[in-house]
């Protein structure tokens, strides 16, 4: 029971991180638009707040929300199911993919941040502009190094393809699906994508 509860802790909280990280804005927040942004939240004009006052970690938890928007209803169901998901992907221990598949998935990780920083914001500005962008860029990629992995591990699990990669391991209907017709199996998972 102990081994099923951490399993499941385990899996809530990567199916949250990948959650986070897929909400992730992709932008360079600066102190005076935080600044802005806590007036307009605490309402300055009411409250008679001065703005030279405020705490610099109240000012750096402002930045944090224009990297992270989850004041929105979506990302709650969007990391249960994820964890959900994650949850049975981690019982699949027989398709547990080797530390290659992990590697390239950091990589990739690192890359698809990389590119969306690029695609974005024209320059890596998104994770080398200063430290609090550095954090920020480094969760990033740890969220979707985890989301590369565990995509791989579920395909290894539905194509029934064992850690050693052996031809004794009993095939699954999509695996038998995959092998007969691989290019219209292909292409419809990459229009479901």
């Amino acid at each position: 029971m102990k081994q099923k509860t951490k399993s499941i802790v385990t899996a809530l909280l990567l199916g949250v991180l990948c959650a986070v990280t897929l909400s992730a804005v992709i932008t360079v927040p600066d102190w005076e638009t935080a600044r802005a942004d806590l007036l307009i939240g605490m309402q300055y004009e009411t409250t008679g707040l001065d703005l030279d006052a405020v705490p610099g970690w109240l000012a750096a938890l402002v930045m944090l929300h224009q990297n992270f928007p989850l004041d929105g209803w979506a990302w709650g169901p969007a990391a249960a199911g994820l964890a959900v998901l994650l949850c049975w992907v981690r019982g699949q221990r027989e398709a547990k993919p080797k530390r290659t598949e992990l590697v390239l998935s950091i990589v990739f990780g690192i890359a698809e941040v990389l590119g969306l920083s690029i695609c974005k914001l024209g320059s890596w500005v998104f994770v080398f502009k200063n430290p609090y962008q550095l954090c920020v860029g480094a969760f990033c990629m740890a969220g979707y190094a985890v989301l590369f992995y565990h995509a791989v591990w579920g395909l290894y699990a539905l194509l029934g393809r064992s850690r050693t990669g052996g031809e004794d391991f009993p095939q699954t209907r999509f695996a038998a699906w995959f092998a007969k017709a691989p290019g219209r199996a292909s292409s419809l998972l990459i229009d479901a994508a």
